[in-house]
């Protein structure tokens, strides 16, 4: 064999563990590679079952009852973070997010993603911009239009409005909601949901927060913030988009000789 002279060069940092450090060991710890190798052993049997479990679960959702099995929680967080952009040094923040008692809504951010905590899951989402800010609020005007549509990233929300004389049945899909036109001062106005926001749901007493509704319905913190909300010219709400009517504008028990003109509308959601 031909020795690279380049071996001995302790300017290599390979060079001066093969030359002094592992000699030393030698000398001062006999058989310490072989504990080295038993260490390296474990640590190749905790990465495999830990890859195990992240492959049975959707890679932008780390359950906290995975957390819980893993082997080592720690080392399974972090693998599962470093694909969302978690650094070596925001390893105890995400630890903290998935702790029994760390409420919902709680938040870490890595350079691409935000890491959130939801009831039992920690939730990745992508920080990349939108490609063009949101014209909000839009505006429709059922009083004038007949039909219509308005298409927002969430979706899309289509209404009709028909003149009856006689009460129709329900529609009970919570993505459909009949309201009685003539209780609603146009235009109406849809916008995302507004901290401090509240409603009076039909078929309860008194009013509500949106925000207590979402919670209730069990509705994820990260898309929380794309519900939307249709409110009337006097700014009074009529409908939590796919969640709640607001009973001052819903359908009537019965309706007058002269007929009602009942505003449909149906949201598709994206």
């Amino acid at each position: 064999w031909r020795e690279d002279a380049s071996n001995l060069d302790p300017q290599h940092l390979r060079n001066r563990i093969r030359c002094e450090l592992v000699p030393l060991l030698d000398a001062l710890r006999p058989g310490w590679d072989v504990g080295l190798n038993r260490a390296a052993r474990l640590a190749m049997e905790w990465r495999t079952s830990t890859l195990d479990l992240l492959a049975g679960v959707k890679p932008e959702e780390l359950p906290l009852s995975i957390v819980k099995s893993a082997p080592s929680p720690r080392h399974l967080i972090s693998l599962w973070g470093s694909q969302f952009g978690a650094v070596a040094g925001q390893l105890d923040a995400l630890i903290s997010l998935a702790e029994p008692d760390t409420e919902t809504g709680k938040y870490c951010s890595t350079s691409s993603h935000r890491i959130l905590r939801e009831r039992d899951r920690l939730l990745a989402m992508s920080l990349a911009p939108s490609d063009a800010p949101l014209n909000w609020p839009q505006s429709l005007n059922p009083h004038s239009d007949k039909e219509g549509e308005i298409h927002t990233p969430q979706g899309t929300l289509k209404w009709s409005v028909c003149h009856v004389t006689k009460r129709p049945d329900i529609d009970q899909n919570e993505d459909t909601a009949q309201l009685n036109l003539c209780a609603l001062k146009g235009p109406l106005t849809l916008r995302p949901w507004l901290s401090g926001d509240r409603i009076a749901p039909l078929g309860m007493d008194g009013q509500q927060t949106v925000s207590d509704i979402l919670t209730q319905r069990k509705v994820p913190h990260a898309t929380r913030p794309q519900m939307l909300l249709l409110e009337d010219a006097e700014q009074h709400p009529a409908w939590l988009v796919g969640h709640r009517i607001d009973r001052r504008v819903a359908l009537p028990e019965t309706v007058s000789p002269t007929g009602l003109d009942i505003l449909t509308l149906h949201w598709f959601p994206n």
